[in-house]
Parts: structure tokens; sequence; C-alpha cells
């Protein structure tokens, strides 16, 4: 499909009360024809407030499929004054559920599923997954990477430099 469009991305400043947020660029498409194909595709129009796993994935997927929420909507915080990792994970109850089973399942980590809080979008079905502690974060992220070829570098590299592992993938 081609677009033949000269539209410009729109640059979006971070709200002066983050100010350690990035800008942000918006494309908008406004095509019926492309949004329909997307739709069949299984595109899920706001997907933030309605996500759930999708369970017609086969479990040798389930990794990768978290290693992608994981890269899109978690983070790894570090507190350099108790030397401690945490691990984040947004998502909806429901997804957040059967993601956290999935964890425990494979590391023995219990889940905690907490309501989101401070967040610019908070609704009533907006969770975060949480885990703390090296040991667990490390093995967690140990079982995530495993095999891995294709992640977020920026958050790969996090965790090389915090686990002091090294790759051939960080350059």
């Amino acid at each position: 499909m081609e677009f033949n469009s000269d539209r410009r991305l729109k640059y979006i400043l971070p709200p002066k009360k983050y100010p350690n947020r990035k800008p942000q660029y918006l494309l908008v498409i406004e095509n019926k024809t492309f949004y329909d194909n997307l739709l069949y595709q299984g595109l899920v129009p706001n997907k933030s407030y309605v996500a759930k796993f999708p369970e017609h994935i086969k479990e040798c997927f389930y990794k990768p499929f978290i290693r992608g929420l994981y890269d899109g909507d978690g983070c790894l915080y570090h507190n350099t004054k108790q030397n401690s990792n945490t691990i984040s994970i947004t998502g909806t109850s429901e997804l957040l559920d059967r993601v956290g089973d999935i964890i425990e399942k494979y590391t023995g980590i219990k889940k905690r599923i907490h309501k989101a809080q401070n967040s610019i979008e908070v609704d009533k079905n907006t969770r975060v997954l949480m885990f703390g502690g090296n040991n667990q974060v490390g093995t967690f992220l140990r079982w995530l990477y495993d095999g891995s070829k294709m992640h977020l570098l920026r958050k790969y590299i996090k965790y090389c430099t915090l686990y002091n592992i090294s790759n051939s993938f960080v350059a």
C-alpha cells in the first residue's frame, strides 16, 4: 500500500510537570482502508484499556511476547542508595494477571499486581506488575533474554550493565 502523503510528523513536547520525559512524534494516518486492514490483522482500538493476553499464541512464544510487553510498557529501575533493582510492567489487570502467572511458572517469582498511580492516563483497569530485589529481577531478566536475538537494545544494555554481563550484542 502506498500513501502518497506529504503530511509531516507532529512534534509533541512533554508536559511541564514531567520534565524528564522526552519529546514525542505523532504520525496520523487517516485512511479507512488502512485502518480496516489493521483491524482485520488484529489491531485493538484503545488497547491500553482493554488488552488481554493473546491465548491463541503457542507457549513457545510466551517469552517473546512478554519481552515485547516489557520493552514497550516495562521499566527496570535501579535504586542507587539501596543498590536494589525493581521491574514494573504496566497493562490491564486481565493482561498482567496472565503474564504474572507465566512468569511465576517459569521463574518462581510470585506476581504482585497493583493499581497504577501517578500515571497520565490512569483509569480503573490500569495496573502495574512489580517485583523487586536484585535476585528476583536478575532471575526474571536472565529468563527473559535467554536465547533472545530481538529486544530493545537500551533495556538490554541496562540489564547487562547492572548484572555485569558481557554480550556480543552490546557494542
